[in-house]
């Protein structure tokens, strides 16, 4: 079964916001809703960051299906992830930490 995918939001971390970390270039995040429809309609996330060097993009991304069946709940994922810019590269383990805080519960 295929997902849909909406994008909710993203996020542009400029090069000067990076060269402390010993990256000399701009990083984009997009941030969508992943969205597979069976008898329950199921929410998930996904990552896609871009990091734009010079004339070429480099692209990672990370899914993580079926995390709750409440839009709502995923919304405010969402909105968690956006607003503290994680990567897919930490997408598990914040949603883990999520998961254990209960912030996904309220």
């Amino acid at each position: 079964m295929k997902a849909d995918r909406i994008l909710y939001g993203e996020e542009i971390i400029t090069k000067e916001k990076l060269i402390p970390y010993g990256v000399d270039h701009p990083i984009k995040l997009e941030y969508y809703f992943v969205i597979s429809k069976e008898e329950i309609t199921r929410y998930g996330a996904e990552i896609v960051k871009k990091e734009i060097l010079g004339n070429s993009i480099i692209i990672e991304g990370k899914i993580l299906k079926n995390l709750t069946t409440s839009q709502e709940k995923a919304e405010r994922i969402l909105k968690i992830l956006r607003d503290n810019r994680v990567t897919p590269f930490s997408l598990e383990e914040i949603i883990e930490d999520l998961i254990q805080e209960k912030q996904i519960m309220k």
